[in-house]
């Protein structure tokens, strides 16, 4: 792992602050995407961005009925 891709990482955790938890969870998505097309080009699979996209969509969801 690239030190970049490990402070990247280490940057996801967070508080207990509700905001810096959303912040948290959409940096490790953001992150996820990003290793995870390297991953499946390295392989030769397909990336499903379409999977990613209604994951992406229910956080959302979720989020936004957050009490």
């Amino acid at each position: 792992m690239s030190p970049e891709i490990y402070e990247r990482y280490c940057a996801a955790y967070s508080g207990s602050n509700y905001d810096e938890i959303w912040k948290s969870v959409s940096s490790i998505c953001d992150l996820f995407h990003e290793l995870a097309i390297c991953v499946a080009d390295s392989f030769g699979f397909t990336y499903r961005q379409d999977e990613e996209d209604g994951m992406r969509e229910y956080i959302r969801i979720v989020k936004k009925h957050e009490c």
